[in-house]
């Protein structure tokens, strides 16, 4: 998650050292709920985290569909071990891969990952001799109703490879 990260390192490293996160004014919830995995550490508590961080919605996921796979791996876990996390974690990618990946409203990305998405408009941001015929393809049937080629040639050759 893009911003958490340095957002709570300061309460994280208090933790790791052993010293009190009663200092901390701000995000003084995760500091609760940090040092309760600090002390119990059982998928349970990282859920409870996992969903207060996700509720709060202020963090920017970077890759929303690993860490809502592992929200769905933790919600079935039944152990209070996280040896069986790994396994859970391979159930959930694989039904969400059955079920299909979700775009957001606004997506930038290769054609690799943006393949088997639908936009209703695209943009190609053409530089030639990029991509591959695929790769070209892919990026051209990304859009259902409008795509946009921006590019300083008047025409499209892929790589050869």
């Amino acid at each position: 998650m893009t911003g958490i990260g340095t957002s709570i390192k300061p309460i994280v490293e208090a933790i790791k050292e052993g010293r009190s996160t009663n200092r901390f004014r701000t995000y003084q919830h995760h500091a609760a709920a940090l040092s309760a995995i600090s002390q119990s550490p059982d998928p349970s508590t990282v859920l409870r985290w996992l969903e207060m961080v996700l509720s709060e919605r202020m963090w920017r996921l970077y890759r929303p569909e690993c860490v809502l796979q592992l929200r769905a791996a933790l919600r079935e876990c039944d152990s209070q071990s996280f040896a069986v996390i790994p396994e859970l974690v391979a159930a959930a990618r694989t039904r969400a891969r059955h079920r299909g990946r979700t775009a957001c409203s606004q997506s930038i990305g290769t054609p690799l990952l943006v393949k088997g998405l639908e936009f209703d408009h695209a943009i190609l941001i053409w530089e030639p001799n990029h991509l591959s015929l695929e790769g070209l393809y892919v990026a051209l049937t990304r859009a259902s109703r409008s795509l946009t080629i921006i590019s300083r040639s008047r025409t499209l050759i892929p790589a050869l490879t």
